[in-house]
């Protein structure tokens, strides 16, 4: 759902997630290295031209999705977020 870590991309991702947990479906995100930006800028597409966009930092990551999971799982890499 996010490509290179671009912030609009999680907001809009995150919304999807609370209509599903108010369903009260349970959810466990796991996250990985294309979530976040940390190398190289999020770009957003208008057909073949690249347009930099805001990006989700890494440390800000596990905060944004909290309801999802993070404080639940059995066990947690912090330093790569897996």
């Amino acid at each position: 759902m996010v490509y290179r870590g671009e912030y609009q991309s999680h907001i809009g991702f995150r919304e999807r997630l609370y209509k599903l947990k108010e369903q009260g479906k349970k959810i466990y995100l796991i996250t990985a290295r294309h979530d976040y930006c940390e190398d190289g800028e999020p770009v957003e597409f208008d057909g073949d031209k690249l347009i930099p966009v805001k990006g989700m930092p890494r440390d800000e990551l596990r905060d944004f999705y909290k309801d999802f999971g993070f404080d639940e799982a059995i066990s947690e890499h912090r330093k790569s977020m897996r």
